[in-house]
């Protein structure tokens, strides 16, 4: 009972620990010191790709990544791994970090057996404004006023109320658009792009620069202080002007706010690139073009359990032509596991193991005329034994490797001979074959030897052998071979 006990607790064990521990040796990603991990979005193929380099001008090893599947393994040297990602638009994607760190499985295992949207304007309001103009256009009183200074304030704001006719809605939609068609392909490319645009921002900007000038400039305080015509009257004539210029400055403003909401959408993509270019930070050749997104950190009998989201966020046209945020949608999300990397990683393994051994036997003998029992004589047996035996193997990790070369020790449980085993073997990483491991070394028994009885001396009975019996190491020791497989 006692052994199948044990069998079963081996069983478990292996099988919980192997899930792990295979992970590491048949998949994981070597990260050696003074490298980094570079990720790049595929837009084409909504595909986030890896490349494990010092650095993206390395002319031995020219960026070329492929694609990052989730839970993938890297096995880090260092105590810490900087993780960098080539810039997105960040007015179509957003890229979040999370990390966790965890208990290491393997070693914990062995040691038993990771928005506001703007809203749209109105956009009635300025022809409101000129329907005002053009409305109070046919009260002779107001309009075809003979009076000069009447004529020169409506003037004044008629001028206001063309330039506000030249609206730059289309031309600051059109920017916009360029904007989030820029995909960050290449420095140079998106570096042009940014510069043609900016020289567009500077023209509306001008536009809307000229405006505010005539509005500040315009004081209807002072130019009522020279009103002095029969009709309307002053205090009628100021309340009608101050209406329109209220009116006017407001829609200047709501105009005003479409191009600010695309300035900062220029310079969110600005910014992206600057940084990605390191304008204006701590410049380190080989790292141009891409955006520090994390720094892992890498602790021994730790995992940091890394995830990396990206989603479809940034800003948009509404219905409306406005320029809007938009609510988050996750597009992709990659979750890796960071370990410390160790040469040898130790994995439970159940199998077989035949070893050879020899070991002395007693019987008893009668004698008929004393009637007494004796301790019989000494009887050396020769035994080849097959264990089911657990083992711990310690596999020395070689990347990309068909075979993985191990140091064990372990332990033969079924039979009433205790084996304690310790030699080497070979894993195996080849398909159809994987995960079984040779092995063989030496075996230590414990055999059945008698601890105060001889040969001839008096016993009751067989009993009292048994209460005699002992175990020793059998000595020297044997060897043994052993088939082990890795659940």
């Amino acid at each position: 009972m006692k052994t199948i006990t044990i069998l079963f607790l081996v069983l478990i064990s292996s099988f919980s620990y192997a899930q792990k521990a295979k992970d590491v040796l048949e998949n994981g990603i070597r990260i050696k010191k003074l490298e980094n991990l570079f990720l790049k979005f595929d837009l084409a193929n909504q595909q986030l790709k890896y490349q494990v380099n010092k650095s993206l001008n390395d002319p031995q090893n020219p960026f070329s990544p492929k694609s990052l599947e989730d839970s993938t393994i890297f096995l880090v040297s260092e105590n810490g791994l900087n993780l960098y990602m080539r810039p997105l638009n960040p007015l179509n994607y957003s890229v979040t970090t999370q990390n966790e760190i965890i208990l290491d499985p393997i070693n914990e295992a062995a040691e038993k057996a990771l928005a506001t949207i703007l809203e749209g304007l109105p956009s009635n309001k300025v022809a409101m404004v000129i329907n005002t103009l053009d409305d109070n256009s046919n009260d002779t009183s107001y309009v075809e006023s003979e009076c000069h200074t009447h004529k020169g304030i409506q003037n004044k704001l008629l001028q206001i109320k063309k330039h506000l006719e030249i609206n730059k809605k289309t031309k600051i939609n059109h920017v916009f658009t360029l904007l989030k068609a820029l995909d960050f392909a290449n420095p140079t490319h998106t570096k042009k792009k940014l510069d043609e645009l900016k020289d567009s921002l500077s023209d509306i900007e001008l536009h809307f620069t000229n405006i505010k000038a005539l509005i500040e400039s315009f004081s209807l305080e002072t130019q009522m202080k020279s009103y002095d015509c029969d009709a309307p009257h002053a205090y009628v004539a100021e309340f009608i002007f101050n209406s329109i210029l209220n009116d006017l400055t407001t829609i200047f403003y709501e105009q005003r706010k479409r191009f600010d909401n695309l300035n900062k959408a220029y310079e969110l993509v600005k910014d992206t690139y600057d940084k990605a270019m390191q304008v204006d930070g701590d410049w380190s050749p080989g790292l141009e073009w891409s955006l520090h997104i994390a720094s892992v950190p890498i602790k021994k009998g730790k995992v940091s359990v890394h995830t990396i989201t990206i989603q479809k966020s940034g800003y948009v046209l509404s219905d409306k032509g406005e320029i809007v945020s938009t609510s988050p949608q996750e597009v992709l999300k990659r979750t890796q596991r960071f370990r410390k990397f160790q040469r040898f990683i130790p994995e439970v393994s159940i199998g077989l193991a035949y070893t050879s051994f020899s070991f002395i036997s007693y019987g008893t003998k009668f004698d008929s005329v004393n009637n007494q029992m004796y301790v019989g004589d000494s009887i050396r047996n020769h035994v080849g034994n097959i264990n089911i035996s657990t083992m711990l193997n310690f596999n020395y990790v070689i990347e990309n490797s068909p075979l993985h070369p191990f140091f064990q020790i372990g332990l033969g449980v079924n039979t009433e001979v205790p084996t304690l085993m310790a030699g080497l073997g070979i894993r195996s990483n080849i398909n159809n074959v994987r995960r079984i491991a040779i092995s063989g070394g030496i075996a230590l028994s414990w055999v059945k030897e008698l601890n105060t009885l001889r040969p001839g001396d008096p016993i009751t009975g067989s009993d009292d052998l048994e209460k005699d019996y002992q175990y020793n190491f059998s000595w020297p020791p044997n060897f043994y071979v052993g088939l082990q497989y890795n659940f």
